[in-house]
């Protein structure tokens, strides 16, 4: 979800905050012919969760500090912390674009502001954003994260657009067909009540019809209005036979005015056979496949991704881990040396009392 991203994208920019913290006080500590080893494991630290939230790649200065960039490559557009200005470029999101205006949440703060600006990106997208003097927000450049949990969440948020996009055709479809049956009127124009009112009603502007659309309030209010037919005479199903048969007939499958138009014939109630589409089932059963197999495809990778974190996650504690065992055998060594280089020594304090307080030397 859109929250999804925007929390991992906080995260993100508040670990970038304390790098660049760390940076400085790693800085102090050189120019003070100290190494600041402790400092030097939080910075590796931070480092290790930024690349869990992004792939980052870092170059280091002669004062182990650290610049950071989006990517692979570590290109001057793509920094997001530059060590020697100090500059962070914190990660923004889209939280919702329309008509050529994005919504954007600055620093991907929910809490904090949002600001409208110019530019159409689909929600979840990672903005760069600049401030001028007067504190006014512009887009400076698109982030572009392909992996870690932020990229993990756009993939997720472009694999949930794809199949709400289908989802909202279909819809478009049954809302569509079904009214131009009901309303038996195969020559009403666009936005008119043949395509958008009848048995169902949905708004001219709606963005998700899947969510909009609803039963006609003045058939919920009096049943009795309800056709079945396209006379009053007693026995007359004609509509309700049709609606019927619509959902055998083949239905355009991008859901749009002039497709469903042109599908119909209102000669007969029906939709032309020879018209490109599928039918209702058809298309349901797609969608219900698509996500099942969407789903299924998302935990193979999880746990591919599970077993090769783990296998790293040895690796790097088999180079940089502290092995109990190890160190406790040490101790007993250095503890035992120690004592025979007391015994030694007491035995050379022992010779030289000899020497010098029996022999007389």
């Amino acid at each position: 979800t859109v929250n999804g991203v925007a929390q991992a994208a906080l995260d993100f920019n508040k670990k970038l905050e304390t790098l660049n913290e760390l940076n400085t006080q790693i800085y102090n500590s050189y120019a003070i012919g100290e190494t600041p080893n402790t400092l030097l494991d939080s910075r590796d630290q931070v480092l290790k969760e930024l690349a869990g939230l992004a792939d980052i790649s870092t170059v280091t200065d002669e004062y182990n500090r650290v610049s950071v960039y989006l990517g692979e490559n570590p290109q001057a557009e793509n920094v997001v912390l530059d060590s020697t200005t100090k500059q962070v470029n914190t990660l923004s999101v889209v939280s919702a674009s329309q008509a050529g205006k994005s919504t954007v949440i600055v620093d991907g703060d929910v809490t904090g502001k949002q600001v409208e600006l110019a530019g159409d990106y689909p929600a979840g997208t990672l903005l760069v954003l600049k401030q001028n003097a007067s504190g006014a927000y512009s887009i400076s450049k698109e982030a572009q994260v392909a992996e870690g949990d932020l990229g993990g969440y756009q993939d997720a948020l472009a694999e949930i657009n794809s199949a709400l996009t289908e989802l909202n055709n279909f819809t478009n479809s049954i809302v569509k067909t079904i009214n131009l049956v009901y309303n038996s009127n195969g020559t009403t124009s666009p936005g008119k009540a043949g395509l958008y009112d009848g048995f169902f009603t949905l708004a001219t502007d709606s963005q998700n019809p899947a969510v909009d659309f609803e039963v006609n309030k003045s058939l919920l209010a009096n049943p009795a209005l309800l056709k079945t037919g396209t006379t009053t005479a007693s026995g007359d199903s004609s509509i309700a036979t049709a609606i019927v048969a619509a959902f055998a007939a083949p239905i355009p499958t991008d859901g749009s005015d002039a497709s469903v138009l042109a599908a119909y014939d209102p000669a007969n109630l029906r939709f032309k056979t020879n018209t490109s589409g599928s039918t209702y089932a058809t298309r349901f059963n797609n969608i219900v496949t698509t996500n099942g197999i969407a789903k299924q495809k998302a935990d193979n990778t999880q746990a591919a991704q599970d077993t090769l974190l783990n296998s790293l996650n040895q690796q790097d504690q088999s180079v940089s881990g502290v092995s109990i065992n190890e160190e406790m055998a040490d101790v007993i060594r250095y503890q035992n040396a120690f004592q025979a280089n007391a015994r030694m020594m007491q035995v050379v304090a022992d010779c030289l009392d000899t020497l010098i307080n029996k022999t007389g030397v």
